[in-house]
């Protein structure tokens, strides 16, 4: 991750516009990744859509990076700002936009890109692409 940030033509060609960082629960911050960001001197903000925060429009971003949460990647029921989010997700990627997810950030990445996400008897999941 911080190599992807602050290598090279990284350093020369700055972005103009800012990262988002979306959460989805109060107690799961960017942690190591905000670090990054700042050490490299990327514009980023901090999104919680499940607060009420909008879900920016993937044009307006530098990059995308969609943390983790207990929920399950296609629980829509209570959780109207998942279909919003995918939706980021699958723009921001056909605009070539560098997008991470993280733990259930990566599920949401799968699903918004036409993958599955199954749950196991074990309370884990795996994803299919």
């Amino acid at each position: 991750m911080v190599g992807l940030l602050t290598g090279g033509a990284a350093e020369r060609h700055r972005p103009r516009r800012v990262w988002a960082v979306i959460q989805h629960v109060d107690y799961d911050g960017e942690g190591a990744i905000g670090h990054a960001l700042r050490r490299a001197e990327y514009p980023w903000v901090s999104m919680r859509p499940f607060r009420g925060d909008p879900v920016p429009r993937a044009a307006d971003l530098s990059g995308l990076i969609v943390l983790g949460a207990p929920d399950g990647s296609a629980d829509d029921r209570g959780c109207a700002h998942l279909v919003a989010e995918r939706r980021l997700i699958a723009d921001a990627v056909g605009l070539g936009l560098p997008v991470l997810g993280v733990c259930f950030g990566a599920q949401l990445l799968a699903v918004a890109l036409g993958g599955d996400r199954k749950s196991t008897r074990l309370n884990s999941s795996h994803i299919t692409i």
